[in-house]
C-alpha cells in the first residue's frame, strides 16, 4: 500500500462521488486521484456497503481500499504538466464524470489565478 507522505507534496487532488442505484451490495462510492510532485499518481476507492444483516448500521458499513499507487512519471517527464492536463480534463464541460477538485497546488494554476 503506497503512503501519501512517501511521495512529496500534493499537486492535485480530484475526486469523484456517486450514489448507486440497483446495485446489490454498493449504495455510495467515491474515487479519488493524487498527483505528487516527484511524478507519482495514487489512487484510492471507498464504498459503502448496503445493510445485510441486523448487527449492520442502517445506513450500511463504510469500507475504503487504502491509496494505490496508479503510475509513475518517468525521470524526465514534468509532473506540474500532468498534473494541469488531469485539472484541464477534470474541469472539462463535456465530461461526462463529475471530478470535484479539492486541492490544486499553485504551480498547477493557470498564472496563479485561483479556479472558482
Amino acid at each position: 500500500m503506497a503512503t501519501l507522505k512517501a511521495n512529496g507534496p500534493e499537486l492535485l487532488r480530484l475526486s469523484r462521488e456517486e450514489n448507486i442505484e440497483g446495485d446489490k451490495s454498493v449504495t455510495w462510492r467515491r474515487k479519488t486521484v493524487v498527483c505528487h510532485k516527484n511524478g507519482v499518481i495514487l489512487v484510492k476507492n471507498d464504498v459503502r456497503f448496503r445493510p445485510m444483516f441486523t448487527f449492520d448500521p442502517p445506513n450500511g458499513r463504510f469500507y475504503s481500499w487504502g491509496w494505490k499507487k496508479a503510475t509513475a512519471a518517468k525521470d524526465n517527464s514534468k509532473p506540474v504538466e500532468t498534473a494541469k492536463n488531469m485539472l484541464r480534463k477534470a474541469l472539462n464541460e463535456n465530461s461526462t464524470m463529475n471530478w470535484t477538485v479539492e486541492f490544486v497546488a499553485p504551480e498547477v494554476q493557470s498564472n496563479g489565478t485561483p479556479l472558482q
